[in-house]
């Protein structure tokens, strides 16, 4: 079994590091179930803003647990508006060409490897999407 060069370490202890480093806690329950529920490792990578240039293990004087929390958490909604935003665009894309297409050629041409330069991948593709519909 491969060695872990780090100790595993309890929510507690984890919260005492982030204080030793400086790391102010306003409110110690709070900070507590926001590590056992999202994990230490998962917030520590929001720390880089908040930390002195060449010195990642230390904060910045004054810096707070919700300074990282709020960074986490405008993340986490950034995130999900570009991916929705994106999604919507994949779907107007996709939407737009099988319209053309279909009115170009026929509503059935997709299935049709005439259309097609790389026959090999057609049949890949083609399988995949018959996996798919099988799948829903």
């Amino acid at each position: 079994m491969a060695e872990f060069p780090k100790n595993v370490t309890t929510h507690a202890e984890q919260l005492q590091l982030l204080k030793d480093r400086g790391l102010v806690i306003d409110d110690e329950a709070v900070a507590l179930r926001r590590l056992a529920h999202f994990s230490y490792y998962r917030l520590s990578g929001y720390r880089f803003p908040f930390t002195p240039i060449g010195k990642p293990d230390e904060f910045v004087p004054g810096t707070r647990f919700q300074d990282l929390w709020d960074l986490y958490v405008f993340d986490r909604e950034l995130r999900q508006l570009v991916s929705g935003a994106v999604k919507l665009v994949e779907i107007s894309s996709r939407c737009k060409w099988a319209h053309e297409f279909a009115h170009a050629y026929d509503p059935f041409a997709y299935a049709d490897p005439q259309y097609f330069t790389d026959k090999r991948r057609y049949f890949q593709q083609l399988q995949k999407l018959d996996d798919e519909l099988s799948r829903s």
